[in-house]
Formats: C-alpha cells, sequence, structure tokens
C-alpha cells in the first residue's frame, strides 16, 4: 500500500506497469494465439527511433472467443434449459491499441480498448441464457513533460484526458405472475466518465544523503453520468445521475542515507476531495542492511480508497430495483505493519521472509439490507489481517529457475471474531523452468494452490490444487517464437464462491483449457 504517493485505491499494493519502448522493440513483431473454446488472438507492434531522435512504438491487438457451454445447478429446471448455456452466452472480444512518441523530454502516450463480454450466470436475476451483454471502452492521451534542473534536481510535468464508458444489456422477464405471457424486456445500464489529470514532481538530491520528491497532483471529473433505464423507454428511465466532482493533493517524500547500510524513507500525503473532505496518508520504511547478503526492512502505512460514483449514487429503479445507492459512504481506510527479511542462501539460492499485521476500518462491502432485500455498499466493521509469506527463488547453472511462494493469512471481521467471506488462509505457488534442447526450447510447471474459503451463504468452497504446464522456443527457427500451454492439466473441479448478484453460492471454474502461441520478430 502506498496513498502516501499514489493517492486513492493504492489500497492492498500497487503495480507498476513499465511499458515498452521505441528503442526496446525496434522492430516489427507479430504474434497469434489459439486455445479453448475457439479463442484467437493477434497482436501487431512497431518500435523505431529515428535519425533525428524521434522514437515511437505502435502496438494493436484483437481478441475472440466463442465461449463455452456451462451448466448451473442452481437453474436445473426445463424451464431454464436444464441449467446448461448456450456457448454464444458467454461470449467474449476485445480489440486494443497502444501508442508512445518521445522526442527529447517530451512523451506522449495515448491508448484505447474495448471489451465486450456475455454474462452466463444471470446475475441481477436476469433471464438465464439471455444472452445479457456488457460493454467497458476507455481512451486516453497522456503528455508528460521530464528534464534535469542542475546536476541534482528533476522535473517532471504531466497532463492527460480521458473517456470510460459502460453499456449493459440485461435481459429481464417483468411477468409477474407464472400464467402470465412472458414479458421480456432489454434493461439498459450506462455509465459515462471524463477526467482530466494533472501532476507536477520535482525531485532533488542537492541535500547530502537526502533523495526529495515534492509534487502535487489535482484531478477534475467533468462528467460521471449514470443511467438505467428499459430499452424503448429512454424518455423515462430508472435511474438518471449526472455528477462531477474534484481532488487535489500535495505530497512530500524524503529518501534519507542515515549511513551505509541504513536506509530511511518517509513521505506523507493529502488528498481533499469536494465530497468528503481531506485525508492524510504517511508511509515510513526502514531498510538496514547488516550483512552483505541480509537485507531487514521494517514499514508502516496508510492508505485510502475513496466510494466510487457507481457506490454512491447507484439505484436501478423502484419496484423492481436489485440495487440502491449510499452518498454517506465513507472512504476505507487500512494500517499496514510488515516485516520483510531477505536473505541470500549461498550463490544460486534467495529466501524472503514477510510478516504483516493489516488493520482496515470503514471498508466499503457489497451487502444485503434485510429491510427491502437490496444491494447496497456500506462502510462495513473494522477488520483485521494477519499473515506470513515465505518466498524461495533458485537460478541453477545448468538453466533450471524456480520460486516457490507460500502465504498464510488469517483475516477476520474485528467486532465479530469471524473469518471474512471468499478469504483462503493458505495460499501456495510453485514454478519451476528447465532447458530442454541447447537452451532454445524450454519447459514449464507451475502448481497453484488455493485454500478452503467461507460463501456469502456460510458455506465453505473446498482448496484446490492446479497444474499448468508450458513448453516454448526462443528463437529456435530464427525471430519465430512458439509455445503451448496447458491449464488445469489434470481437469481438476473447483469454484471460486460467488457475489451478492449470484444466484450461484460457488462458480465452477474453467476445467482443462489450452492455448497455442506463435510470435515472429521481423
Amino acid at each position: 500500500p502506498s496513498s502516501s504517493l499514489y493517492g486513492t485505491s493504492a489500497f492492498f499494493a500497487v503495480i507498476n506497469v513499465i511499458t515498452q519502448r521505441g528503442k526496446d522493440l525496434d522492430n516489427v513483431e507479430v504474434s497469434a494465439d489459439a486455445g479453448s473454446f475457439d479463442t484467437y488472438k493477434g497482436r501487431f507492434s512497431y518500435g523505431h527511433v529515428f535519425d533525428n531522435a524521434l522514437e515511437i512504438l505502435i502496438s494493436a491487438s484483437l481478441y475472440d472467443s466463442a465461449g463455452q457451454e456451462l451448466y448451473f445447478k442452481e437453474f436445473d429446471d426445463p424451464e431454464t434449459h436444464n441449467g446448461f448455456t448456450s456457448k454464444a452466452a458467454d461470449k467474449q472480444e476485445f480489440q486494443s491499441a497502444f501508442f508512445i512518441g518521445a522526442y527529447g523530454p517530451l512523451n506522449l502516450q495515448a491508448g484505447y480498448v474495448s471489451r465486450t463480454k456475455r454474462l452466463p450466470t444471470a446475475a441481477w436475476e436476469t433471464v438465464f441464457n439471455g444472452r445479457t451483454e456488457l460493454l467497458d471502452e476507455q481512451t486516453f492521451v497522456d503528455l508528460k513533460y521530464e528534464a534535469s534542473l542542475g546536476e541534482n534536481s528533476d522535473l517532471m510535468a504531466r497532463v492527460s484526458y480521458s473517456v470510460y464508458e459502460y453499456g449493459g444489456e440485461y435481459l429481464f422477464d417483468y411477468a409477474e405472475e407464472e400464467d402470465d405471457p412472458s414479458d421480456l424486456a432489454v434493461n439498459v445500464d450506462v455509465a459515462e466518465g471524463q477526467w482530466w489529470l494533472g501532476e507536477v514532481k520535482l525531485s532533488t538530491s542537492a541535500i547530502n544523503r537526502n533523495k526529495i520528491t515534492l509534487g502535487t497532483e489535482w484531478r477534475l471529473n467533468t462528467q460521471q453520468d449514470q443511467q438505467n433505464y428499459d430499452r424503448g423507454w429512454e424518455d423515462d428511465p430508472w435511474l438518471d445521475s449526472r455528477q462531477d466532482s474534484s481532488v487535489w493533493a500535495l505530497y512530500l517524500q524524503d529518501e534519507i542515507r542515515i549511513h551505509d547500510g541504513i536506509l530511511l524513507n518517509a513521505g506523507i500525503r493529502y488528498d481533499n476531495y469536494d465530497t468528503f473532505g481531506g485525508k492524510a496518508n504517511p508511509r515510513i520504511a526502514l531498510i538496514c542492511q547488516p550483512f552483505d547478503e541480509t537485507t531487514i526492512k521494517v514499514l508502516y502505512g496508510k492508505a485510502f480508497r475513496a466510494p466510487n460514483t457507481f457506490e454512491l449514487y447507484y439505484n436501478d429503479g423502484d419496484e423492481d430495483a436489485t440495487q440502491k445507492g449510499n452518498v454517506d459512504l465513507r472512504p476505507e481506510e487500512i494500517t499496514t505493519y510488515e516485516v520483510v527479511v531477505e536473505q541470500k542462501l549461498g550463490e544460486h539460492f534467495r529466501g524472503k521472509v514477510s510478516l504483516y499485521h493489516y488493520k482496515i476500518d470503514d471498508l466499503i462491502t457489497e451487502q444485503i439490507d434485510p429491510d427491502d432485500e437490496l444491494i447496497v455498499y456500506r462502510n462495513a466493521n473494522e477488520t483485521e489481517a494477519n499473515g506470513i509469506e515465505v518466498v524461495l527463488t533458485a537460478k541453477l547453472e545448468s538453466g533450471i529457475e524456480g520460486r516457490a511462494r507460500y502465504s498464510f493469512s488469517d483475516a477476520k471481521d474485528g467486532k465479530t471474531d469471524i473469518r471474512l467471506s471468499n478469504s483462503p488462509r493458505h495460499m501456495g505457488k510453485v514454478n519451476i523452468s528447465f532447458p530442454v534442447m541447447s537452451r532454445k526450447l524450454f519447459g514449464g510447471v507451475e502448481l497453484q494452490y488455493m485454500g478452503e474459503r467461507s460463501t456469502l451463504a456460510g458455506e465453505i468452497s473446498d482448496g484446490s490444487l492446479i497444474a499448468n504446464a508450458t513448453v516454448s522456443s526462443h528463437g529456435l527457427l530464427g525471430g519465430l517464437d512458439m509455445s503451448i500451454s496447458v491449464y488445469n492439466l489434470f481437469d481438476k473441479s473447483h469454484g471460486d464462491p460467488g457475489s451478492a448478484e449470484n444466484e450461484q453460492d460457488i462458480i465452477e471454474q474453467d476445467g482443462r483449457t489450452f492455448r497455442v502461441k506463435l510470435l515472429y520478430r521481423f
């Protein structure tokens, strides 16, 4: 968690996505995938650095999956196809495009992605096998300026504009009595958002043994619209919410080299929302290296996630409503304590042990209001989690590489001491890759273990051990890379707990599937 630098939603973790640039690719790259359920994917990428130092990267992808026939025992009735869906009820497709251009201190990024997915689970009491379909689409443009201010300081300024659109078409049967003819209606759910984001950051190491980062950020949400209506009744919607909001922030971080083997990283960020006010979040990390092969980290921090527009305002009707909003929602907050020990074990092995305690207040949770049976988001009671994670990595001279990870987490309601739903105590993963031929043909095996989890209905979702296997080649035939992967190799039956909108308490997951991928670099 790192709200001290990134603000809202850096709640459980921060993932840094570092894309390739033109100089990294400097070529044409084409890939094609084929897999289970008539699934196909293609990608084209081109990167280059021109003589005038202009650098570009262009990439585009297409994906299409016909879906699979599924069985849900909760709908095992002749009136609902005996619980079986058609392939079309699970169909999915997406298209995406990405661009990076860099010239001197200027960097321009732009992206577009559109994804359409049909929901086979009959969520929100929609018609089973009725081809309910969801669309998510986002476009962004980001312009960044980075320059050095002397030998010890750097300046970064950026501005971005984003547009997001969500559209859902839900098929409902509004017939009030079984003897009535079916009264099918398509309920249309729409959300549209537009926002500007700006940031200015100054980093300096002008003070000896200090690296200071000072920045400000602002976000202007010019459009946060939600609509819900039945097709043909656009002029009489169930929901027509039109909102806008803004937030500004200041942050300060200092990395202090106390001693050659001791580093202190301390930071704080203040965010001010026009919806609920201000929120300050500190973070402190003490990093020690008492021995050449040993690193110890002691970490403390606070983070938060602001309630979003859907949780605050969404209400899909009166008599036939399934959900209502809650404008009194507060941000959910987390306080984290962690101790990490990293140790090199000889020439080929490394180990890491992490101990942590997380305390969550005002966790925003999807609940069912017993008064009206509607879904509503509320700030739940205090939640605590204690855990340990152990990681061992190996890299041998023979080319064999491996990683083993095990974690234990005990997450409970802080007041009732009841274990949280969909929260496994035990998780484990083992990855091993090994050369098969001349270090150009490799094999890989992965084992994933997920412990048992409680469901919303108070039942138990059994634990599962899933095996995946891959054979891949790198440059075996010139610029051609190939891979064949099989997931859930032994076709183990396993399921995940459902959400409040699902009739299914446990939703069965995929059995054995496969994927074949070809990639060629020109």
